[in-house]
């Protein structure tokens, strides 16, 4: 999990775990209106109460009046239709995940291997007999891929079927989109390479943001020119009226990469480095 935390924003993880400063909150509007919706972690975390309940056959009807007397669902009526239409929205998804896991039987899986002076220890929940199953209700995120590239390359290391040519997959569902990785055959060397990209961005920031850097990635994997893939990544770094805020102003980054340049070699080689062969073992999973 430090692993996968530490690729999710290696400036704020150098700032707080090494350098030890205090964590940077943004400003923030305290409300003094009531809500209609719920959103943020908030509507998230109750997604996953209802999502754990379908999937273990339970009903909701607790955690509604749970939720309800918390005050963390509107009043009223307003409440009672909210959550009944997070409930059905739920239900579609759990779907997906239910037919994706059904005749597996699935356990948690210890880690504890050794990378030269690395010693990776662990668990990978969801693991059944062809491989990994991974869910989260929300849209694709680079760190979504990042935790399930990092998790799939640690399962296939276990392994024993990649003495014989063959490997694990792993199965990603998110609302938007199911993925399915393919064997990686090299995954120890691959995994080496992001250890050691762990320790040098423990010396010093490392010039790589999932955001900015998966756009790069993509489209150079798409086989468009490095300019186009360059202005990509540009419109992830600065962000703009329609996507919003861009990596740049985050402010762990400000801190590190205030002028940084995006087309100078240690952002390019990275950003292929580390998404690339994610990418190249992706596809969209076909049942």
């Amino acid at each position: 999990q430090e692993l996968i935390r530490f690729f999710m924003h290696p400036a704020r993880y150098l700032l707080l775990k090494i350098i030890g400063i205090a964590p940077i909150e943004e400003d923030r509007i305290l409300e003094t209106t009531e809500p209609f919706t719920v959103q943020g972690l908030t509507r998230y975390r109750l997604q996953n109460e209802i999502l754990e309940l379908l999937l273990e056959g339970k009903s909701c009807d607790e955690l509604y009046e749970i939720k309800k007397a918390a005050g963390e669902l509107p009043h009223g009526r307003l409440g009672k239709m909210y959550f009944s239409s997070l409930h059905q929205e739920l239900l579609s998804f759990h779907r997906t995940v239910t037919d994706i896991m059904a005749g597996q039987k699935f356990r948690q899986l210890p880690l504890n291997m050794e990378f030269g002076e690395f010693t990776l220890t662990g668990h990978l929940d969801h693991v059944g007999p062809s491989g990994l199953v991974q869910y989260r209700h929300a849209v694709v995120k680079p760190n979504d891929i990042l935790r399930s590239w990092i998790s799939h390359l640690a399962l296939n290391c276990l392994s024993d079927d990649l003495r014989h040519g063959t490997g694990k997959t792993t199965i990603y569902a998110a609302k938007d989109h199911t993925y399915s990785y393919a064997p990686a055959l090299e995954s120890r060397d691959l995994l080496m390479q992001l250890l050691d990209l762990y320790w040098l961005g423990l010396r010093a920031p490392l010039c790589f943001f999932p955001r900015t850097s998966l756009a790069y990635a993509e489209h150079i994997h798409k086989d468009r020119t490095e300019q186009e893939a360059l202005h990509k990544a540009n419109m992830a770094w600065e962000g703009n009226d329609f996507s919003g805020k861009g990596e740049r102003d985050d402010p762990y980054n400000l801190l590190c990469f205030r002028n940084q340049d995006l087309g100078e070699p240690p952002f390019t080689e990275l950003a292929l480095r580390i998404f690339l062969p994610a990418i190249n073992h992706r596809e969209k999973y076909n049942p």
